[in-house]
């Protein structure tokens, strides 16, 4: 059978026609494979088109920095009067992308939020031009009226809507602004400032609801969205971030009765053009009513309270003591450290804002005023702050990893600082923080000798501990580039042979990971251990401490690990030649082997040199740690596995064929080789890798009957391709049982081998007389989910039924799951694609239309009954048109939780409608049009679920139709 070419050239010579398609006509992926397909006659699958655009570095999306040059060119052409189109890499950008992609980064273009990086260089691939009278050029404003499709429901007057909005803070803030002079902000001192308007639920209930204009179902809806984002009420019981009010006013514009907005919103991003107070006094109102979005927000507020003027509005705010403000005040406190605004902070601190508070609105809250002062190394700050009352001594948040303020300071090396905090306040209740052994640590991993001597100076003690504990400190010491913070701590007391009751502790480890030979010649000649195991970053067991240790990334890499195994991990030849000439021990096992660790990372000349040495080539550890606990690779890589099999999982032919020269066992299916009670695949293994060579090595030396042939295959398939797989087969290494297996159809499907599809049904129909149950369903509806018609149409010509179900679960790539039990309508009726969906049921045949065949059938009533959770109009009248009777769905399988009460298909409509904003009551009233029962089960067997909120209309048609 001739194999089906697939080779760069030709995928190159479609490259132009690819790149017209996908970047120039901003086409989607899926439409550039159809058009392809049709066009030009190459096809390929949208998996393959995947990793060729990945490979040719083809990219659709443009970047932020990208964006901000355009919406800054077209703001400053708006102010000229000039209209804009736009160009990017000669292909013209839709008006509607240009227009999403500026409201998104255009509030970044004033003075206060511009990005410290020169995003606004030239950008020679992206053109902004005057367009042809005849051509729709981008909108100067930025919102549109509420125009949405018309809906089934009958429509409800929108005049209630609009006097509750109307009534909202947020609009009639909007509504000051506009009326303020350019001289607004002296007025605004003088302005009542109000925190509160809350408006009675009697005044709601009287507003007008005389149909003057008749609003739709979806437009209530969308009006119900906004007054909820407004109010934040939808946030009550959910925690997730959402966009400041300030970022896009237009969504909290109302429209007038004739649909129109009454506020130009362009005019409300940025207000510091008219006053910086303008904007500050927005940012405010925003603050004060929700604590969402407050990382953009605050520093903002924190730039602009550096204008006095800012200030003294902030003064006058806070001199009214209303609560509201002063729960906005404490958001203030730390970014004001942070950004290093010193005058806010005295204001704040002046009002009673409490100066150890912490800075909320996120999961873990880490950081108070003064640990930002210290990271900015802002002395003034630090000093004040301390002056006021600030706590050093201690942090006790979990989270935060440093035992007091001064470990914080040390690891930031500002002497000042540091000094600073160990003046004594007798003012304040904390005192100095204390001075440990931990805190000598972290100056020794920095290397600052003054502050070493600084901290034993203050705290004398300190010089037992550094002869009692040695191993902490020459570890850090050794992670210095030079030798002379080792020989300055040697000095104090310090021994580089001293090692914990465990014998842990190795300055000889820590300065191989940076291969630092001086260092290493010192420490070897001062009489360190050469097969000395690193303690790493784990804190003092002394002073109550028993976390891993701020500050020590370079120490957490080395943790529990030998001078040789550091080597080997690293590549270093030389220094693991070095290693074992002055006799590093070839098979001491630190959690892994110095063979297991060569063979993983594939380096033959280290591996030669440690079987030289006479490394064991089958060992594997005892005792198997577990390594995730480390967070290391690749110790949490290797576990349990022998050097020649992690050789062939990284596919490194020559560590392979060097480990069986050596001894190395393979198994070979009859004499199996066991590891502490382990058996492992090396067929697998060598799939795994991904060298052709060494799965056909392995092929010709194992017996593939005891190896889980089926898996293989599948596993050849997904690694290879199919020509791969298919001349494997040919040459008979697979029988023909490992084809029968659904695993190896899916891989197939996924590559695209339509061919080899074709070959593996074909073969499995002849062989068996008929498709085992599930395996060309299995097939169909992963095509489905894939969109592939011809794949679709090859399983129907082969007898698979639509509704046809799986019978185990696919695993692979993402795209690729399939879950036990379903079919391939249901997987049309999942990824919403109406056209594939049309052909399967016409492929269904009359069985659709025979209510007591599709009683019987479980695979029709699942299907329609997803189609129907969905909430897809179109699919389920679809559906419906067939006649179906929607009871049959309710009383056969029902919705809900498999171990929970079970409801109707109207019930789970509403339910979804009223716990995800789900808008399927287009969708509930075409099933009670076709016969769905409201209160099901009539015999109360099952609770009935509430009625989520809904308009007067859709109550009263539910009501109509006998909801009880």
């Amino acid at each position: 059978m001739s194999k089906r070419p697939s080779s760069d050239d030709e995928w190159d010579l479609h490259k132009d026609e690819i790149r017209k398609l996908f970047i120039e006509e901003d086409r989607k992926l899926s439409d550039v494979v159809i058009l392809m397909t049709q066009q030009h006659g190459f096809r390929r699958t949208k998996a393959q088109y995947e990793r060729v655009l990945k490979r040719w570095g083809m990219k659709k999306y443009d970047t932020k920095e990208d964006w901000l040059f355009v919406a800054e060119r077209v703001k400053e052409r708006k102010a000229q009067g000039r209209k804009s189109h736009v160009e990017v890499r000669g292909a013209s950008v839709p008006i509607s992308k240009v227009k999403r992609q500026i409201s998104r980064y255009e509030y970044l273009l004033t003075p206060f939020r511009r990005p410290a990086s020169n995003w606004n260089m030239t950008h020679p691939y992206i053109r902004v031009y005057t367009p042809p009278p005849s051509t729709e050029a981008i909108p100067t404003a930025l919102v549109a009226p509420f125009y949405y499709p018309d809906s089934i429901a009958e429509p409800v007057s929108s005049d209630m809507f609009i006097n509750w909005a109307e009534l909202t803070p947020w609009h009639q803030f909007m509504h000051f602004i506009r009326i303020l002079n350019s001289n607004g902000p002296v007025s605004l001192l003088s302005i009542p400032w109000t925190t509160e308007n809350r408006i009675s639920m009697d005044y709601y209930e009287s507003a007008s609801t005389e149909t003057k204009e008749l609003m739709t179902r979806d437009q209530a809806f969308t009006i119900q969205e906004w007054i909820n984002d407004v109010s934040m009420a939808s946030l009550l019981e959910f925690d997730f971030p959402i966009a400041a009010v300030y970022n896009d006013p237009g969504s909290f514009v109302p429209p007038t009765p004739d649909g129109s907005a009454d506020i130009n919103v362009n005019n409300m991003y940025d207000l510091s053009l008219r006053s910086t107070q303008l904007e500050f006094i927005k940012l405010a109102v925003n603050l004060i009513s929700n604590n969402h979005d407050t990382g953009r927000t605050v520093p903002v507020m924190v730039e602009l309270a550096k204008d006095r003027r800012n200030l003294s509005l902030l003064k006058s705010m806070l001199d009214q003591k209303l609560l509201t403000v002063g729960a906005f005040s404490e958001k203030l406190l730390v970014a004001a450290a942070r950004f290093q605004n010193l005058p806010l902070l005295r204001i704040l601190v002046q009002y009673g804002v409490d100066i150890n508070s912490r800075e909320g609105g996120q999961i873990f809250c880490l950081y108070d005023a003064l640990a930002c002062a210290v990271e900015g190394c802002d002395e003034d700050m630090v000093t004040y702050l301390l002056d006021h009352g600030a706590d050093a001594t201690e942090h006790p948040d979990d989270y935060f990893p440093y035992a007091s303020m001064l470990d914080f300071a040390v690891e930031h090396g500002n002497m000042n600082i540091i000094n600073d905090m160990l003046t004594p306040r007798p003012n304040f209740r904390f005192g100095c923080p204390q001075i440990t052994l931990q805190t000598l640590r972290l100056a020794t991993l920095y290397g600052d000798h003054r502050i070493i001597q600084l901290l034993v100076d203050r705290n004398p003690t300190l010089l037992d501990k550094i002869k009692s504990k040695s191993w902490l400190l020459s570890e850090a010491a050794a992670t210095r580039e030079t030798v002379s913070t080792l020989t300055y701590l040697q000095n104090l007391g310090m021994d580089v042979t001293a090692t914990n009751e465990f014998g842990e502790g190795s300055a000889l480890a820590a300065a191989c990971d940076n291969a630092n030979m001086p260092l290493i010649y010192h420490l070897l000649n001062s009489g360190a251990d050469i097969d000395g195991v690193a303690l790493g970053d784990t804190r003092c067991d002394e002073d109550g401490i028993d976390a891993p240790l701020s500050g020590g990334e370079r120490l957490r890499k080395i943790r529990g690990k030998a001078a040789l195994h550091i080597a080997v991990e690293k590549n270093y030849e030389k220094l693991v030649h070095f290693l074992l000439d002055k006799g590093a021990d070839p098979n001491q096992c630190c959690r892994a082997y110095p063979l297991q660790i060569a063979a993983h990372k594939g380096k033959n000349t280290i591996v030669k040199m440690l079987l030289e040495a006479g490394a064991n080539v089958n060992a594997v550890p005892e005792i198997y740690e577990n390594a995730y606990r480390y967070g290391d690779e690749p110790f949490n890589l290797i576990k349990d596995q022998p050097a020649v099999q992690l050789a062939l999982e990284s596919g490194c032919e020559g560590v392979v064929f060097t480990l069986i020269g050596s001894g190395a066992e393979i198994p070979s299916g009859n004499s199996e080789v066991a590891v502490q009670g382990m058996k492992w695949n090396p067929l697998r293994s060598a799939m795994t890798g991904g060298n052709r060579r060494l799965v056909l090595y392995v092929m010709e030396k194992a017996d593939l009957g005891r190896w889980e042939p089926h898996k293989s295959l599948a596993e050849c398939v997904r690694k290879f391709g199919c020509d791969f797989a298919r001349t494997l087969i040919e040459d008979g290494i697979f029988t023909t049982k490992a084809l029968h297996d659904p695993r190896v159809l899916c891989n197939a499907v996924y590559e695209g081998g339509r061919e080899f599809v074709e070959r593996l049904v074909f073969s499995t129909k002849s062989n068996l007389g008929e498709l085992p149950p599930g395996y060309g369903a299995a097939g169909m509806a992963l095509a489905v989910r894939l969109q592939e018609e011809n794949m679709i149409q090859l399983f129907l010509d082969a007898g698979v039924k639509p509704y046809d179900v799986t019978c185990l679960p696919i695993f692979g790539e993402w795209k690729s799951w399939l879950r036990e039990g379903t079919s391939a309508l249901e997987e049309a009726f999942v990824s919403c694609n109406l056209p594939i969906a049309k052909m399967l049921m016409e492929a269904c045949g009359t069985i659709l239309n025979d209510m007591k065949q599709i009683t019987r059938n479980r695979g029709i009533l699942v299907a329609y009954g997803t189609a129907i959770e969905i909430g897809r109009p179109d699919i389920v009248k679809m559906i419906l048109d067939t006649g179906l009777d929607v009871r049959e769905i309710d009383e056969t399988i029902g919705f809900g939780p498999a171990n929970g009460p079970r409801c109707s298909s109207l019930q789970r409509l509403l339910l979804l409608c009223r716990d995800w904003n789900h808008r399927s009551y287009e969708v509930a009233e075409t099933l009670l049009e076709h016969g769905a029962v409201p209160n099901y089960p009539a015999d109360g067997v099952v609770p009935n679920y509430p009625m989520p909120p809904v308009t007067d209309v859709q109550l009263s048609r539910v009501l109509q139709n006998g909801a009880g």
